[in-house]
């Protein structure tokens, strides 16, 4: 076998070692708390899978994780095993990620129809109070859910996204095929086009009376500690605003006993 060859070969297995080892440590997932029921909605023609964490509380709260996670990445299912010792958990992946069909625009406001039926569903399972937390996209899809009126008592909003650049909130625009298939190796299938749509910043004072907890992490190189208190401000009271020092995008682990203190205060 030639010199040249042989170096293809191993380069070609180191860069497939790269993409194992960077998926593993992307992820980072792990098994949801047990006893854990699956099974799927069916939204807009697509499959939403979701996991029922039922732990006998009369209280339901909704977890909500970001654009190229899943409700297994570990920061997730630490969420909801700290949520679990207080209420009953609905896990779910947006649609295009994780166990879940169709593919994913990066919409903020398709984000928000998907939750608005895993609420809708909790309900129909019984849950009359209703508490919801979002991660990055899932706090920003979280946020219009409650402002378009989703049946929930309080919402978390944590590291969501403030401020774009004017170009990537004009309507429905393409996608490049690197990100969409860097997102691919990542575990998720992305639109050859995107649309943001109606911001957070925009629906985030009709919230309101719904309580409110921003939560900003303060090692966030993705979200400005800026745009997070203009959230804030924008938003109407009953409202709270809580920084994590340390803490890394959608990564607020330390304070997740804060979390779970304040929702018990706001869904009693």
């Amino acid at each position: 076998m030639k010199a040249w060859h042989k170096a293809g070969i191993a380069l070609g297995a180191a860069g497939f070692a790269g993409v194992v080892l960077l998926r593993c440590l992307w992820f980072k997932r792990t098994g949801l708390p047990q006893p854990c029921e699956q099974r799927t909605l069916d939204v807009a023609g697509q499959r939403l899978a979701i996991a029922h964490i039922r732990r006998g509380h009369r209280r339901l709260v909704v977890t909500a994780h970001g654009l190229l996670r899943s409700m297994n990445d570990h920061n997730m299912v630490s969420l909801a095993r700290a949520l679990g010792e207080h209420f009953d958990v609905l896990s779910f992946d947006f649609p295009g990620h994780g166990a879940s069909s169709g593919v994913c625009t990066i919409s903020f406001a398709e984000a928000a129809r998907s939750l608005r039926k895993v609420i809708d569903h909790g309900r129909a399972l019984g849950y009359e109070r209703i508490g919801v937390v979002g991660y990055s996209m899932g706090a920003a899809a979280a946020i219009l859910a409650a402002a378009e009126g989703a049946p929930v008592d309080a919402v978390v909003s944590v590291s969501c996204p403030g401020s774009l650049p004017q170009k990537a909130t004009l309507g429905e625009r393409p996608l490049g095929w690197p990100w969409r298939f860097w997102a691919k190796l990542m575990g998720t299938r992305i639109a050859p086009k995107v649309n943001l749509g109606p911001l957070p910043i925009e629906r985030v004072g009709q919230v309101a009376p719904i309580p409110l907890l921003i939560v900003h992490c303060g090692l966030d190189t993705l979200v400005r500690r800026e745009d997070s208190e203009t959230l804030f401000a924008v938003a109407r009271p009953p409202k709270d605003y809580l920084y994590v020092p340390g803490a890394l995008h959608a990564q607020p682990n330390s304070a997740i006993p804060q979390i779970v203190a304040w929702l018990e205060k706001r869904i009693p």
